[in-house]
């Protein structure tokens, strides 16, 4: 296995090879081998040798968990672009440059799977982590969308959303006691998206031994006139729809708009 980590604090900052040491000596204790490096992953020509030198040594890259990240809370919307900046460099750029990397060459051999790090918050909302639930729901949607490109192959990418205590959570100080989830009850969930019989395009939620599957939904839809098409009219059917459970789920936008599109032409013939 091949581990990376540049070791910086909280706020993205600084750089420590104590976390990578640590990593190797419990691997070996536990009868695996674990070669770190201490890297930005920010640092595209730094990764891409890596890429090239683990290609090299070992000859295929089985999978790919990009996990890398960090969270900055916000006190507002106000505060800062380069807040919005830093998180997606880290959380989402990072990702999306290590997959063009890899990508490639687990097509050619036909093989691989990929693991990307999503979130609860641009599912959910929550006001400290606007930048930082930017770049998951980036993660997220990336993820989706090259899953469809994947579809036909034997490369696998999924989303895991951790939920579970750590350095970063704990900055938010959440007024009850989340510390048994810990991030070893995430490992079994990031395995099985790493296995042989990997599924493909799925968002798994886990934490503390409770699973899920994120999916997008929606309530099911209604049509107004074309000679009614007022704000009000739109607002009184708004209104209407936000108490309709929200149970369509669609496994494709093409999917989607082709539902759509049929209910329009059945209601204007």
């Amino acid at each position: 296995m091949i581990a990376v980590d540049n070791g910086c604090d909280v706020m993205g900052e600084g750089t420590d090879s104590d976390y990578i040491t640590e990593l190797k000596e419990v691997a070996r204790d536990m009868g695996a081998e674990v070669i770190g490096h201490c890297i930005d992953v920010t640092d595209q020509a730094a990764m891409a040798q890596l890429v090239d030198a683990t290609y090299a040594e070992f000859g295929r890259i089985d999978g790919l968990i990009c996990n890398a990240g960090i969270m900055l809370p916000q006190d507002g919307v106000q505060q800062g672009l380069e807040l919005y900046q830093q998180q997606m460099n880290v959380n989402h750029y990072a990702t999306v440059a290590l997959v063009q990397q890899v990508l490639p060459k687990m097509q050619q051999v036909d093989q691989g799977r990929i693991v990307v790090t999503g979130g609860l918050s641009p599912i959910y909302g929550e006001a400290r982590l606007m930048g930082y639930a930017a770049s998951a729901a980036a993660n997220m949607g990336f993820v989706r969308c090259l899953s469809r490109e994947l579809a036909d192959s034997n490369v696998k990418v999924n989303v895991i959303v951790p939920a579970n205590f750590s350095r970063m959570s704990e900055q938010l100080e959440w007024p009850y006691d989340y510390q048994s989830m810990t991030p070893d009850l995430v490992a079994p969930a990031v395995l099985w998206l790493l296995a042989s019989n990997a599924p493909n395009g799925l968002t798994v939620s886990v934490g503390g031994g409770y699973y899920s599957l994120i999916e997008p939904m929606e309530s099911e839809g209604a049509t107004l006139d074309l000679n009614d098409q007022r704000p009000q009219a739109v607002a009184r059917l708004l209104g209407n729809l936000s108490h309709a459970p929200k149970t369509q789920v669609f496994q494709s936008f093409e999917s989607r708009m082709r539902h759509i599109l049929k209910l329009l032409m059945l209601k204007r013939s």
